[in-house]
């Protein structure tokens, strides 16, 4: 019994080995050639190359077997490489297959290949233009990434995927350009986009001048501007709502900004070292600003927050922003991010709009600026008055409030009028701001001449015929008599329709009902008296 144990055993080792063999058909690297390679299932990898350079033309054949992919690292660093014809037989160029090939001035990619990995081209500071087959559906991350001379590149119909920075550092490329036939990408003017023109994908480095952004992005992608040192101005439309991860950083010579109001998300290093950079306005519909969103931008001199902001990010102005004196804080900001002006050496005022202070300041956020930096606020606000500390800020005069414009608005009852009701209108939903009402003015059929004045915000009046009447409220402050107007149309019909309010409704649809319901009892009764 033991016996047949044992034979068992050794039968299955045998067995087990054979099918090892069998299903391991992967050689050690073998060379045929200028090519090292190894053999998988019949079918050759390039896994290094060991010839003289030049231009070369890589066999179809390697070692008796088709040669289906260049391997990762197979020519990577081949500095003597000029130019590269890849056979038709290859389906794969694999990562950072021709790495830092830096003599290679032109490469020829065959019908045949549907694969590029990450890096394959990166560092090929000499290759001019690429041409990408219709047969390559996928463009793995920094493909061309600091291919420093690629002037033009062109992409066939059949790529579905690019990864990011696939063009970052070409800095002499001026166009990408997408068949129109394909499906998920396009181009226009040499800009890449997604086949919907959603998503700026990436704009060439050495596009030169100004750019306005097409009315359908909604997305700036990440790194799509980086390393341009070209572009003077770009116009992002109302329609973009993120402004991805170093979008614009750097771009040394971006002068102009024009932000569109959709925007609301600005992500971390968007406009980081962009130099020439001298004035920014932040929409009022922006939530996220990210980290170093601004920071480096040493000629940065103006910085306008709109009203509506909530957060300031976490060192969004700090390292480098040397030219920046003055911020003013709208009242909608909540949060100062740590570091946020950490290193702005001439901050010297900072302006508190808000009659209420920020709710958390993180660390730091003053660190390292003008050593007369001050904050001013309305005496009315909740900030220390002058002489008073405030999160390490040192309070300075009270800011001199604007008078700022009254808010005419005003409702009437019955909703629903007719002729010769009485109507009252009521203004009290109007307001100002920095002091208050002291006028209410009424031009009953909007031809400019107020008929009524009250120093309470309520009238009367009343129509003779059916219509639309233009009714205008203004009103004034008791502040440089400043005053503001809202027109509204009242509809007015001959009879019937009474709304909200409307007290002189004859109908009495209760009374009546109780009459019925009555009526109808009063006849049950009498029926039932007569059966006895």
């Amino acid at each position: 019994m033991k016996n047949k144990l044992f034979e068992l055993c050794i039968c299955m080792l045998l067995m087990g080995t054979f099918f090892a063999v069998s299903l391991d058909t992967v050689s050690a690297d073998l060379v045929d050639g200028d090519y090292t390679y190894f053999v998988q299932n019949g079918e050759s990898t390039i896994t290094g190359y060991i010839g003289a350079g030049g231009a070369i033309t890589i066999p179809s054949i390697i070692g008796g077997h088709p040669a289906v992919a260049i391997g990762e690292n197979a020519f990577m660093n081949c500095i003597s490489l000029t130019s590269v014809i890849i056979p038709n037989s290859v389906t794969i160029i694999d990562n950072s297959g021709f790495l830092e090939c830096s003599h290679l001035t032109s490469v020829t990619i065959p019908n045949s290949v549907t694969t590029i990995g990450n890096c394959s081209f990166q560092g090929c500071s000499s290759l001019i233009s690429v041409t990408i087959p219709d047969s390559v559906n996928y463009i793995a991350s920094a493909t061309f990434q600091s291919c420093s001379s690629l002037t033009s590149a062109t992409i066939g119909s059949g790529v579905t995927f690019i990864g990011n920075h696939t063009f970052s550092g070409c800095f002499s490329l001026t166009a990408i350009n997408v068949d129109a036939t394909n499906v998920d990408y396009a181009s226009i003017d040499g800009v890449l986009y997604n086949k919907t023109i959603t998503a700026l994908i990436q704009y060439p480095n050495a596009k030169a001048g100004s750019f306005i952004i097409p009315s359908s992005v909604i997305t700036i992608e990440e790194s799509s501007f980086s390393d341009n040192h070209f572009l003077t101005s770009v116009t992002i439309p109302n329609s973009v709502t993120t402004i991805g991860i170093s979008a614009f950083n750097p771009c040394s010579n971006l002068t102009s900004v024009n932000m569109g109001s959709g925007v609301t998300t600005i992500q971390a290093m968007a406009f980081q070292s962009c130099t020439s950079l001298t004035s920014i306005i932040i929409p009022r519909n922006v939530t996220t600003i990210g980290i170093h969103a601004f920071s480096g931008c040493r000629n940065l001199t103006s910085v306008t927050i709109r009203n509506g902001v909530t957060t300031i990010g976490t060192k969004m102005f700090t390292g480098g922003c040397d030219s920046l004196t003055s911020i003013t804080i709208p009242s909608s900001v909540t949060t100062i991010g740590e570091s946020a002006f950490n290193g702005c050496h001439s901050l010297n005022s900072i302006n508190f709009l808000g009659l209420v202070a920020p709710t958390s300041v993180g660390q730091y956020w003053i660190d390292e600026t003008g050593s007369e930096l001050t904050g001013h606020a309305y005496a009315i606000s909740n900030f220390p008055p002058p002489g008073n500390g405030w999160n390490g800020l040192m309070m300075g005069t009270v800011l001199t409030r604007e008078n700022e414009l009254p808010i005419a608005s005003f409702t009437w009852m019955p909703s629903n009028p007719t002729v010769n009701q009485t109507i009252t209108f009521d203004a009290s939903a109007s307001t100002d701001l920095d002091g208050s009402l002291t006028l209410y003015e009424w031009d009953w059929n909007n031809d400019g001449t107020y008929e009524d004045s009250h120093a309470t915000p309520t009238a009367t009046h009343s129509w003779t015929q059916p219509g639309n009447y233009s009714v205008t409220a203004r009103v004034t402050d008791n502040n440089n008599s400043l005053t503001n107007t809202k027109t509204i149309t009242v509809p007015v019909s001959s009879s019937g329709g009474g709304g909200n309010g409307d007290t002189d409704n004859k109908g009495t649809p209760g009374f009546e009902l109780i009459i019925v319901i009555g009526a109808i009892a009063l006849v049950f009764l009498l029926k039932r008296k007569s059966k006895k």
